[in-house]
């Protein structure tokens, strides 16, 4: 199903491949901190204190839980203003094909015609798996210029272990996985496909960087 997510922005990253993971644990870098004003630059002595210029900030990091800090790269324009990235999830496992089948749904097309209606941008972190059993969906979002489509896996399974109960993708599938929903969404036509990768339940550690090759 599409699930609403609001982040200020997105996950991580595939960049080359998938890099992120293991970066700049226990830093916090960024343009997100309020510059200071004028009136809070004067010293206790009175005399003003020079404001250094804003100059362009290493990309900020969002605290990704317990393991780490998840890189955040910036697409907008102007890095020093606050800005809200709006995600949404369009995934289904693997194994819920029958259920599909059966008339449950997984999209929601409403959701998309409100974001078309009201012109806000966002990004979709679509499975495969969704693409497969939507692809009418996942070819319309992914022509539309107000969406892109980033990677959410193809099975919507774990790549680390426990995680909310989803089953487990081993080691050696992990690039398969993810190759396997670019694929997904390229045969449905979709277009408008960005390098961008979020880790199905957001559980991750760093193993699955050594069967991620720097590409793409």
């Amino acid at each position: 199903m599409i699930i609403f997510v609001r982040r200020s922005a997105a996950t991580v990253v595939l960049g080359a491949a998938l890099v992120g993971c293991g970066s700049g644990v226990g830093e916090s870098r960024g343009s997100l901190a309020t510059q200071p004003s004028a009136s809070a630059s004067a010293s206790a002595s009175g005399r003003p204190v020079p404001v250094p210029s804003p100059e362009r900030a290493a990309p900020p990091t969002l605290a990704a839980g317990p393991g780490g800090l998840t890189p955040v790269f910036e697409r907008a324009l102007d890095t020093r203003t606050k800005t809200v990235a709006l995600t949404f999830d369009a995934d289904m496992t693997a194994d819920q094909g029958p259920r599909a089948a059966g008339g449950e749904h997984f999209d929601n097309p409403a959701l998309i015609a409100s974001l078309r209606r009201l012109k806000v941008p966002a990004t979709v972190f679509m499975t495969g798996r969704w693409a497969e059993e939507y692809p009418d969906q996942a070819r319309s979002i992914g022509r539309d210029p107000l969406f892109e489509i980033a990677n959410h896996s193809y099975s919507h399974h774990a790549f680390t272990s426990p995680c909310y109960g989803l089953p487990t993708v081993s080691g050696q599938q992990m690039r398969t996985d993810v190759e396997r929903a670019f694929a997904a969404f390229r045969k449905a036509g979709a277009r408008n496909i960005v390098p961008y990768f979020r880790f199905p339940g957001g559980c991750y550690d760093d193993g699955p960087c050594a069967h991620w090759p720097r590409r793409r």
